[in-house]
């Protein structure tokens, strides 16, 4: 994809997964990844996760009630630690590369999980 085209030409970007037909993971994690993997210096780890998110959100007509922490919205989400020592303008890509699931929430509701995304 013409992916410095389109993000200069200002048009939303979203990134997500189809199916294993295509790929060997329908990880978000992976696709965020190999997003920054492939152009390094066109997307940056917060670019990718804002298309990961509010730009996926977006893309499927969802934006109101997905894609973001915001009063009225659906609370579906993950919190994350990125380890140790990580500054605010390392989250992202911490978070991207490796940080360790704390909790799943659904629909508000948390859920237990102590384990590692890769």
């Amino acid at each position: 994809a013409p992916l410095l085209l389109l993000k200069k030409l200002g048009i939303p970007l979203a990134l997500g997964t189809d199916s294993l037909a295509s790929n060997d993971s329908l990880s978000m994690f992976d696709e965020m990844r190999f997003l920054l993997q492939q152009f390094p210096d066109v997307v940056t780890p917060s670019d990718a996760l804002q298309m990961a998110t509010m730009g996926g959100a977006s893309a499927l007509g969802f934006g109101r009630l997905l894609g973001s922490l915001e009063p009225g919205k659906k609370a579906d989400f993950l919190v994350l630690d990125p380890g140790i020592g990580a500054t605010p303008a390392e989250l992202p890509q911490r978070v991207i590369e490796g940080g360790e699931m704390v909790e799943v929430f659904i629909d508000g509701t948390p859920l237990t999980a102590q384990r590692p995304l890769m």
